[in-house]
């Protein structure tokens, strides 16, 4: 009984997360660049530690990061900007997706907190076979759909996390492959945030088109491979 009734809470909390996550995301704004660069003026040395905890908490509902990796870029120039931007984006959906499996008791690491939602849902939908081989390649090759997803930077960051947080990927692989994922376009987006001091923005643009592409395409030849049944 007691069991049932933390689940119950843990659900509702997570349901509670994400209802303050979409208030914030529809009544509060980014900073602006030029608040940021006040900021980053008062803070001195400390604006890197400041900025990435804005980052990482910022990244934790639905708002667009666009704007503080582009930001990342004005404010500390390509390099110093891109590790942070890098490792605030990587930091912060490790924290999502940690946080929210403990929420709901499905932590994929956790032999004791058992199943994911979709596995518990593809089991009693057993007829769907689309279903379950859509389980079956997340648990297995989850990493690469990751990967491909997080190349295209039309794809909302947090909401990405959401969706993987009941899914079968495994917290390791999902870092892993948002790490690797989130690189091309992060550093595109500090590029033309620092370029924005030229004028000169245009083949960012063109080259952040490009990954779209890519990832698309990493999408369908995933589709494409085989599974390879359980032992």
């Amino acid at each position: 009984m007691q069991t049932l009734i933390r689940k119950r809470w843990r659900e509702l909390a997570f349901v509670a997360f994400l209802a303050v996550g979409l208030i914030l995301a529809t009544t509060v704004d980014v900073p602006t660049l030029d608040q940021l660069r006040r900021w980053n003026a008062a803070l001195g040395p400390m604006s890197v530690v400041a900025f990435s905890m804005l980052y990482i908490l910022v990244t934790q509902f639905p708002i667009p990061r666009t704007a503080l990796t582009v930001s990342s870029g004005v404010l500390f120039g390509p390099v110093v900007g891109v590790m942070v931007a890098l490792l605030s984006t990587t930091v912060a959906a490790t924290v999502s997706i940690t946080m929210l499996r403990a929420l709901l008791g499905v932590d994929q690491d956790d032999p004791l907190a058992g199943d994911s939602l979709v596995k518990r849902w593809a089991r009693s939908q057993g007829r769907h076979k689309s279903l379950a081989k859509i389980t079956e390649r997340l648990e297995h090759r989850g990493w690469l759909s990751v990967f491909c997803l997080r190349l295209i930077p039309g794809l909302p960051f947090s909401v990405l996390n959401y969706a993987c947080v009941v899914t079968p990927v495994r917290r390791r692989d999902f870092v892993i492959a948002t790490f690797f994922g989130s690189a091309p376009s992060t550093i595109i987006g500090v590029l033309l945030g620092d370029s924005l001091t030229s004028g000169n923005g245009q083949g960012a643009l063109v080259l952040l088109g490009c990954l779209g592409v890519l990832g698309l395409i990493g999408i369908g030849v995933d589709l494409l491979l085989p599974v390879k049944a359980k032992a």
